[in-house]
């Protein structure tokens, strides 16, 4: 599992755990309608997925948990331009967590060994 702290923008003053849950890869090949640049019609693509779960820290701002869930939530596609070339998403997911009951202050006045013992209860 792996874990983050965000840190998207130096004028905020608490940032939320950032945890992935799931990942996957899957690559596919699909027939479509033959072009100028793909005379077989045969086309692949590949997609990435992960999931994450965003924990504010405490007193985090409804504004700033609401930016955080915005930049981590998207799909963003290339289309293949010639032939041979792969069609690639990339997809994130992350959803709202439970606050925690922690500023990011005393977050990071914690031993690693609490921190990691408290990441394996997410």
């Amino acid at each position: 599992m792996k874990i983050s702290a965000v840190n998207m923008h130096s004028n905020t003053n608490f940032n939320g755990l950032l945890v992935k849950k799931s990942s996957s890869s899957n690559d596919y090949n699909y027939y479509g309608t033959p072009s100028g640049n793909n005379y077989s019609g045969l086309y692949s693509g590949s997609e990435e997925y992960e999931s994450y779960i965003y924990y504010p820290f405490l007193w985090e701002t409804k504004a700033h948990i609401d930016e955080q869930l915005k930049e981590n939530n998207y799909e963003k596609n290339f289309p293949a331009k010639q032939n041979g070339e792969v069609e690639v998403s990339y997809i994130r997911d992350t959803r709202l967590g439970k606050t925690l009951p922690f500023t990011e202050k005393e977050w990071q006045a914690y031993s690693e060994d609490i921190k990691n013992k408290f990441l394996k209860l997410l």
